[in-house]
Formats: structure tokens, C-alpha cells, sequence
């Protein structure tokens, strides 16, 4: 709730851009989007119901959205958070680890 409605739209842009390069792989990631209030002004702009009444509803059954925290939802021990600020750069996947991308967007910010 933090950001301006245009940046959520511009996230749910890159959101949705996502969703639909993942069906493409034959075995898709598995993606969770946490801390989705219902009924919150980023729930209702996401509005994430193309999920749930497309004709082609199997495909996104890798998709799952809760109001639950990350750390709620997942170990914190198996949080690998991914950002461009980082000062470690990943050179290998682990499949055992759960792989987090913040979902904040503001063109204001200045470098």
C-alpha cells in the first residue's frame, strides 16, 4: 500500500508479462505472490481473477496468492532475496530454496 496506483499498474504489468513467459516452460515455476490483503488498493489494481476464470485455468495452477508474509509462508532459512543492489552476485540455482523478487516500483527514486 505503499506505492502510487501507477506503479502498482507498472508492477502488475511486469506481474502479469511474467505469468505468461512461465507457461511457456514445460514445467513452469512455481510462484507465489504473498501479502495480497483482500479487498486492499493493490489487490483490487493486480485483480488477479484472469487467473481463476480464464478458460486455460490449469496453466496457472502453479500460482498461488495469500495475505500471509513471505517469512510465514516460507522458512526464513530458505529466503535467497534477489535485488540489483545486492553485493553478492548468485552464480547457482538451488530448486531447495525459495527465490524472492520485491515487487516495489517507483520511477521517482533516484539513484
Amino acid at each position: 500500500e505503499y506505492m502510487r496506483d501507477m506503479d502498482i499498474k507498472n508492477c502488475k504489468i511486469q506481474v502479469d508479462h511474467m505469468n505468461k513467459e512461465n507457461l511457456k516452460y514445460a514445467e513452469p515455476f512455481r510462484l507465489t505472490y504473498t501479502n495480497f490483503t483482500q479487498g486492499s488498493r493493490t489487490e483490487r489494481i493486480f485483480d488477479f481473477s484472469y487467473i481463476k476464470t480464464e478458460s486455460s485455468y490449469a496453466d496457472y495452477t502453479y500460482v498461488d496468492i495469500t495475505d500471509q508474509r513471505v517469512t510465514d509462508v516460507f522458512s526464513r532459512d530458505d529466503i535467497v532475496y534477489l535485488t540489483p543492489e545486492a553485493k553478492t552476485e548468485l552464480w547457482e540455482y538451488d530448486p531447495t530454496k525459495v527465490y524472492v523478487i520485491g515487487a516495489l516500483v517507483d520511477k521517482r527514486a533516484v539513484p
